[in-house]
């Protein structure tokens, strides 16, 4: 083991120290009163380190002086956060999602308890993209999001999550109508259920203040006559599921 030493020069007197050998390390006690001392170097392995470091200590206890190197070591922890996604505002903590299209433009923002969720389209990957912010104490943080293509089906889910949070649990539904028979649209369950209107190429957006997967939410759209056009969840005449299924289908005899 190599010998550490610490050399400080006092300002005022009133100081009393020691020394004591152990295993080739060099301990200095240093015993106050009513002190200010100046702690100018650190030699360690031959080499002399500057801390320019000043403590006061007034009976009580130390008081850090100088901020010099507080405000880098808060300037470190921030950076660290960065880094690893965190951002002062959820928008910006959303933009810095890895999943996030590098031409992602927003379309709409809606805040659900603590957490807000936009909605996000890229016309270069044709995608529709669903991502949430979640609050960590002053900072956001965004490691969740949907995506869904571009369709040109009469009707298209164009935003969808279902999340639990820290705080809480969400579920969102967004969609598209270009049919212009389409006169209104319910999704939920008892008793949380929503008639929405819609005309032809609107967008309506369903928040729901639970985690349900979006096809039981049983979602509906109907004419003006209250008649069922569509529905959205997987085809009901086959026992054979795909993903690229869940859309909105047209109900027979409509």
């Amino acid at each position: 083991m190599k010998n550490v030493t610490m050399r400080f020069k006092s300002r005022v007197g009133g100081l009393e120290q020691s020394e004591s050998q152990r295993t080739g390390y060099t301990y200095i006690f240093v015993h106050f009163t009513e002190i200010q001392a100046s702690f100018r170097s650190l030699v360690f392995n031959n080499r002399a380190i500057s801390l320019n470091i000043e403590l006061s200590y007034f009976g009580s206890g130390l008081k850090v002086r100088k901020w010099n190197l507080i405000i880098p070591l808060i300037l470190v922890i921030i950076f660290i956060f960065f880094i690893n996604g965190y951002r002062f505002t959820a928008l910006s903590a959303a933009k810095s999602n890895s999943f996030l299209s590098k031409d992602a433009s927003l379309v709409e923002r809606n805040d659900a308890n603590s957490s807000v969720i936009f909605l996000f389209k890229s016309d270069r990957d044709e995608i529709y993209q669903t991502v949430l912010s979640e609050k960590s104490g002053p900072f956001y943080n965004s490691s969740v999001s949907t995506d869904i293509p571009y369709s040109s089906d009469a009707i298209q889910t164009v935003g969808g999550i279902s999340v639990t949070t820290k705080k809480g649990a969400a579920t969102l539904l967004s969609v598209i109508s270009y049919d212009e028979e389409v006169a209104y649209i319910e999704a939920g369950v008892e008793p949380n259920v929503e008639k929405k209107e819609i005309s032809k190429g609107e967008r309506i957006t369903f928040l729901f203040p639970f985690m349900k997967q979006i096809d039981f939410l049983y979602p509906t759209a109907f004419n003006k006559n209250g008649e069922k056009l569509y529905y959205y969840g997987y085809p009901k005449d086959t026992n054979v599921i795909k993903i690229e299924d869940l859309k909105w289908h047209k109900i027979n005899g409509q």
